[in-house]
């Protein structure tokens, strides 16, 4: 019997073997961009996720306003629960964080679970109040009462407008002031817990 003959490539043919080598080089070097590929998504996340908390910090450290630095205005207000004046005049002895808020502003009411956390955490170590304009107390009592707001909410106007002393052009506006009573930090937007526990640390040191 005669053995099979492999017939010699002639012209354009390329060689069987030739072929095969050709496409695992072409897989190899496919897997290898794959890899390089998911190697740098790997890289960017991880970049993401541990400069995100630097990232929350230098927002605070750069922001500045006309009251950083010195005393903060008083505030008189009267309470949004019980009717109650509220007078503020800086000699408490305790950091205070002065959050500006409107009752139809989203931004607003996001934020609201944040302070309600730091109230919680804090506890009388730090000073939390929500102001509000007086046209908008009977909207802002209802939403503080659906979230199971911890901290005084009042009503700015009673002897001098504390949206005009603190100088507010948008809200959410916070002010972050320490035990001494002037004015750390001027932060204008929406404020999450990084941003507010960073705010919170730099008053009470």
């Amino acid at each position: 019997m005669t053995a099979p003959v492999r017939s010699t490539p002639t012209g354009g043919e390329v060689p069987l073997k030739t072929r095969v080598a050709a496409r695992r080089a072409r897989v190899t070097e496919a897997q290898f961009w794959y890899a390089a590929a998911l190697l740098a998504l790997v890289a960017g996340s991880a970049w993401i996720w541990v400069s995100a908390p630097q990232a929350a910090a230098t927002a605070l450290q750069d922001l500045e306003g006309p009251l950083v630095g010195y005393a903060a205005p008083r505030v008189a207000a009267q309470d949004l629960f019980d009717g109650q004046e509220i007078v503020w005049d800086g000699e408490s002895g305790a950091p205070m964080v002065l959050n500006f808020w409107a009752s139809w502003c989203p931004p607003c009411k996001r934020e609201i679970p944040a302070l309600i956390a730091a109230q919680a955490r804090y506890g009388a170590d730090v000073l939390v109040l929500g102001l509000v304009r007086p046209d908008d107390a009977e909207p802002a009592a209802a939403m503080a009462r659906k979230l199971a707001v911890n901290y005084p909410v009042a009503a700015s106007g009673l002897d001098a407008d504390a949206f005009q002393a603190y100088e507010v052009v948008s809200f959410p506006t916070t002010y972050f002031v320490d035990r001494n009573g002037i004015v750390q930090i001027r932060f204008i937007g929406e404020m999450n817990t990084a941003l507010l526990t960073e705010g919170i640390s730099r008053i009470l040191n």
